[in-house]
């Protein structure tokens, strides 16, 4: 399992969970308004620390997020899935 810090509160993630889905689960705000499938960007998030447990920024991502915002660490929390365990992830 992975330890990922959402707004300053660590939860556990398994494998292939999105950081939505560790929020909506643990009860964690992230807001979101299209149900979690990356049509809304509004669960835009600025990963801190454990990008490297992430998955790539994906097509969906590059639509929404500008080439800086994707320098600067922004994902959308619907699309950024854990990949690798043991990497704590911590996020905004």
């Amino acid at each position: 399992m992975t330890q990922v810090e959402i707004n300053g509160k660590i939860f556990e993630a398994d494998l292939e969970d999105s950081i939505l889905d560790v929020a909506r689960k643990e009860k964690s705000h992230i807001g979101y308004s299209c149900g979690g499938n990356g049509g809304c960007q509004t669960c835009e998030i600025v990963v801190h620390e454990g990008m490297e447990a992430l998955s790539e920024i994906n097509t969906t991502e590059m639509a929404w997020l500008t080439p800086q915002k994707r320098e600067e660490g922004h994902r959308l929390a619907c699309q950024a899935k854990v990949i690798q365990d043991g990497i704590p992830v911590r996020v905004t």
